[in-house]
């Protein structure tokens, strides 16, 4: 009798906190630490190549089109929508999500300091809250 009014007891406290987190639970498929190596291309500029499902960059007819957001160590970036060149020159946590063609897009950035972000020991993290989950749909279908 003993290990059914256990197992009963260990459900009963199971349950509602499995509901609870089911209900609550959203999938951050738009959160991403960005993973070295980058690709220096310029005095204080690097690339990364970081695929985010539904992130669409800037392109040139719509130049703040992204709303891709870099955090280093936890504090925001910035600011974003910067020329390559300007990225390349001035850093100081410049950075553009830049799309050209059907590739896809790319991150230009620099670290706060100018310091190669391959090198200093920093967390990277990309979140884009404008991103359009490509699967929610199928996800809604799911029981």
């Amino acid at each position: 009798m003993r290990p059914i009014i256990l197992a009963f007891a260990a459900t009963a406290a199971y349950l509602p906190v499995a509901l609870y987190l089911d209900a609550t639970y959203k999938p951050s498929l738009n959160a991403d630490v960005l993973r070295r190596p980058f690709t220096k291309i310029g005095p204080n500029a690097y690339v990364a190549y970081h695929k985010i499902a539904g992130a669409k960059g800037d392109v040139p007819n719509d130049p703040r089109r992204a709303t891709l957001e870099l955090t280093e160590n936890g504090k925001a970036l910035g600011p974003a929508h910067t020329l390559r060149s300007e990225v390349a020159a001035m850093g100081g946590g410049r950075y553009i999500f830049l799309q050209t063609s059907e590739d896809p897009p790319a991150l230009v950035f620099s670290a706060s300091d100018n310091s190669d972000p391959n090198t200093n020991g920093r967390v990277y993290r990309v979140t884009d809250p404008g991103a359009h989950d490509p699967y929610e749909a199928q996800r809604r279908r799911w029981p």
